[in-house]
């Protein structure tokens, strides 16, 4: 949403609004809440964040102006609402503090106004107004009648940019809140990579991202931050609308991308192993679960690490065989003799992009293959060299994404299908 003129009326409630600055701890993320912006935005993305466990705050205007937000956050969230209240109150040094969060190599996420606000010039209804935060360069332009005239709201399809890093784990299509926001014309010459277009507007650009010094830009059009026909984005906003799905899957991968960290998603996952028993060891595997509309497992491989770090083996998921289906998850599972005794480690990537990197018997960094680099996630529970074969590490709890469940075992084996203390729903014909 986006308003191009601010009355003095209202000038002086926003000022009282956000005239005294918070007390400021840092996160990752800070969330501005002054003056403009929308408050179902603000909660949306608050409880998303909560969701797939990333820290935040909130920042009011006088913070931005006071304070070097690149010593306190990782990157800065601008929601919807009124950007022409953002230019109002944030003044050149809050301008200032914004850029060099996100040169420095910090992130920039704006929905809607908050997109009009990073851009160097807006075209709303008409009128061509300049802006100065400038991480844009280029137009955006709103509302786009032809989905709803402002201050009307719909739902409306997006085609997702799948050969885009960004939208990598996506299906052609998402539908999502559209509520005055843009289609973003860069200026000749400047480079953007586009995530998606409106499918119901001469496929214009709806979602950019781009790099701004050693940092990232994400500009959304549309309002993913919002579940319009559930509860857990802590609103009421549009539930009589339904779209189809939910929106957080993209957002989860796409806040990956703007915090600069590898690109995953919550229904990719490894679900189940088995490395060690009594005696000789048997019948070692690894069950990896994947949604059932992402149709490219072989883009997907899972790698095994030793103690040392150093990979040793790597299969395609396309190679696993093919278990039971549950939902719209499919589980895969591979016999894969010699996984190491521990400490060892599991990697799951797609197209070279790590989405998981688990470990048992403690944490290694790995320093070869998808997760070079990075540090392992310590299961935190393993097998015992007298358990007796059968028995395996399991995802256990109820759901149908990775962050609703917690490991646990040894417990017997269920190569294939839902753990034995999974709540996955009803399994499909």
């Amino acid at each position: 949403m986006k308003m191009k003129r601010v009355g003095a009326s209202a000038l002086v409630v926003a000022w009282l609004w956000g005239a005294v600055a918070l007390a400021l701890d840092g996160a990752d993320f800070a969330i501005y809440d002054g003056p403009g912006a929308w408050d179902d935005g603000v909660v949306a993305f608050e409880h998303f964040l909560d969701w797939k466990g990333v820290s935040h705050e909130r920042v009011s205007y006088n913070d931005v102006n006071s304070v070097e937000l690149k010593d306190l956050y990782k990157a800065i969230f601008f929601p919807g609402g009124y950007a022409a209240y953002y230019v109002a109150y944030i003044n050149d040094a809050g301008l200032q503090h914004i850029r060099d969060l996100v040169s420095s190599g910090g992130g920039y996420f704006g929905t809607c106004a908050g997109a009009y606000f990073a851009s160097d010039s807006i075209v709303w209804e008409g009128d061509r107004i300049d802006y100065p935060l400038d991480l844009f360069q280029g137009l955006s332009i709103g509302s786009i009648h032809e989905l709803a005239p402002w201050p009307s709201y719909t739902m409306t399809t997006l085609r997702m940019n799948t050969s885009d890093r960004v939208c990598q784990y996506e299906p052609d299509t998402e539908v999502m809140l559209y509520y005055g926001g843009q289609y973003f014309v860069p200026y000749e010459g400047v480079s953007v990579d586009v995530a998606a277009t409106w499918a119901d507007y001469h496929d214009e650009r709806a979602i950019i991202h781009f790099s701004y010094g050693s940092g990232r830009v994400l500009l959304c059009g549309s309002h993913p931050e919002i579940e319009e026909d559930s509860d857990r984005d802590g609103t009421d906003f549009a539930q009589d609308l339904d779209d189809d799905g939910t929106d957080w899957y993209f957002l989860w991968s796409a806040i990956d991308w703007v915090l600069g960290r590898p690109i995953s998603h919550p229904k990719f996952w490894i679900n189940e192993f088995h490395y060690k028993n009594s005696g000789t060891d048997q019948g070692e595997f690894v069950e990896v679960v994947l949604p059932d509309w992402y149709a490219h497992p072989e883009n997907v491989r899972l790698t095994l690490y030793d103690e040392g770090g150093r990979s040793y083996g790597s299969y395609r998921i396309s190679d696993f065989d093919v278990g039971s289906h549950v939902e719209d998850l499919q589980i895969y599972y591979r016999d894969i003799p010699g996984l190491a005794d521990g400490p060892g480690g599991l990697a799951l990537d797609c197209n070279g992009e790590l989405v998981q990197f688990l470990s048992d018997e403690g944490t290694l960094t790995a320093v070869d293959g998808p997760a070079a680099g990075f540090r392992s996630q310590d299961v935190g529970v393993h097998e015992n060299a007298d358990d007796p074969p059968g028995l395996s590490l399991q995802e256990q709890g109820d759901g149908t994404e990775v962050v609703d469940f917690t490991w646990a075992g040894p417990d017997p084996q269920t190569k294939g299908f839902a753990n034995g203390d999974q709540g996955l729903p009803v399994e499909l014909a």
